[in-house]
């Protein structure tokens, strides 16, 4: 199959995964036999709003401006940046329609976004990752106000994420100052599960408002004077098939609901967001990720809340070329590594193996982890599949480390660019190797535990 045809093929998928959902995880959920989680009555209000606002003639003329723009730029002078301009952009446009469905302060929703294409709950939904978005994680956001006083709690179901951040940023991202000076999130404030103070049962609540915490556990303080803040839940999940998302509501205490808004003003929300998001990502891409050293994985950097490390960059190959990268997971609970394409946008990771956790790859018989990136199958299981792609971006966790990692000092053991005809002797030679039939089983494999989630 060649490369245009891999890259185009997302409408074959979509089906194919709506078809595993089916059978794996709506179906028994809308038969009562397990909990909703995230396919709630809310999730599919705001999923209809959201492509209602999709498909209005002000996003998709904006949409236009955002493709040219995407086109305009330095980056788009490659063959595999050109021919992923549609799909990053497009899914902008969905994320600036969702964050518009969802931004009423007053009465606020915790909404699943940024997350691969699938089918549930009546809805096609297309997908909506940017932004080096993590095959792994459950992201969730709400909007809130600096001013007002809410609740989040959250009900644990089975086993749960490997991890589970709950993190406040000033906006959504492409406000002014949603940057630091070195290029990473401005977190406001932030808490992750293991400091999180839990019931019996592993339930919890979550207070967020301007005052301390005076007593309270599980506490956000957050600024009185910022309106419209953006509220990051990530749940990541080391093994897909056991580990659940938490079921989370949040509740304002301090005013009613304000009016519904109209579907045109949802839509001049999301017009603006996806006028604001587009020159700032691309600011990013080119000022922050691209200017990280050529096929090198540097030493990770701590995130500000405390929460994890986590490394970012670019990779570059020519045609029979692969990217060996061997990392040492350090102990964490949750660790993964993810190819994304020439805009940051992972490439598919359902049904191929554009990612790996540490329960997906197989490790070293000393712990750490070795991968493979390349654009054909080399015929070993930790293949990272780039989607057909020569170029492209990556990012790298680590989340929940022991409180004995305080750097990321040898994290990255070893990473070089390799002949695929040579790759048996760069590699570890208990790497486990897989014949086309295992590969398709772990393909299968992949994709349905994926669909674990759609519930």
């Amino acid at each position: 199959m060649s490369k245009g045809r891999l890259i185009a093929g997302g409408g074959a998928l979509l089906a194919a995964l709506g078809m595993i959902a089916a059978g794996f995880g709506v179906q028994a959920w809308a038969r009562g036999r397990q909990p909703a989680i995230l396919a709630k009555p809310e999730q599919k209000q705001r999923e209809a709003i959201a492509l209602r606002i999709y498909q209005r003639p002000e996003l998709q003329e904006q949409l236009k401006k955002a493709k040219a723009q995407f086109a305009a730029s330095p980056l788009a002078s490659t063959p595999d940046a050109k021919a992923t301009i549609d799909r990053a952009s497009e899914a902008l446009a969905i994320s600036a329609a969702y964050y518009a469905a969802n931004s009423d302060a007053t009465c606020p929703y915790i909404f699943w976004g940024t997350n691969s294409g699938h089918s549930w709950m009546g809805h096609n939904v297309p997908s909506s990752g940017y932004g080096l978005d993590a095959p792994d994680n459950i992201y969730r956001s709400a909007t809130f106000d600096g001013a007002g006083r809410y609740v989040v709690r959250g009900t644990v179901h089975g086993e749960g994420p490997a991890q589970q951040s709950f993190v406040v940023y000033r906006g959504l991202p492409g406000v002014p100052g949603s940057m630091n000076a070195e290029g990473h999130m401005d977190e406001i404030a932030g808490i992750a599960s293991e400091a999180i103070v839990r019931d019996a049962k592993g339930n919890f609540a979550l207070t967020i408002d301007a005052d301390p915490a005076n007593g309270r556990t599980n506490h956000l303080q957050v600024p009185e004077d910022l309106p419209a803040m953006h509220l990051m839940i990530r749940d990541s999940l080391d093994d897909w098939a056991r580990e659940l998302p938490v079921e989370l509501t949040i509740e304002r205490l301090d005013a009613a609901p304000g009016p519904e808004r109209s579907i045109d003003e949802m839509t001049r929300i999301a017009v603006d967001a996806l006028a604001g998001n587009v020159p700032f990502w691309l600011n990013w891409f080119e000022s922050y990720v691209y200017a990280k050293p050529l096929n090198e994985v540097p030493t990770p950097w701590k995130r500000v809340q405390g929460w994890g490390m986590t490394q970012q960059g670019r990779f570059a190959l020519k045609e029979g070329e692969a990217w060996v990268v061997t990392l040492d997971p350090l102990g964490a609970k949750f660790f993964d590594f993810q190819i994304s394409d020439p805009w940051t946008k992972a490439v598919e990771y359902v049904s191929r193996t554009g990612s790996f956790n540490t329960s997906q790859a197989d490790a070293n018989p000393d712990g750490t982890i070795t991968l493979v990136a390349s654009p054909v199958d080399p015929g070993v299981h930790n293949w990272l599949d780039t989607m057909g792609l020569l170029a492209g971006t990556y990012q790298v966790r680590w989340q929940g480390l022991p409180a004995s990692v305080t750097s990321g000092e040898g994290a990255v053991r070893h990473v070089e660019v390799v002949k695929l005809a040579d790759l048996a002797s760069h590699i570890p030679a208990t790497m486990r190797k897989v014949s086309a039939k295992e590969r398709a089983a772990q393909q299968k494999a992949r994709a349905k535990s994926y669909a674990n989630r759609l519930r």
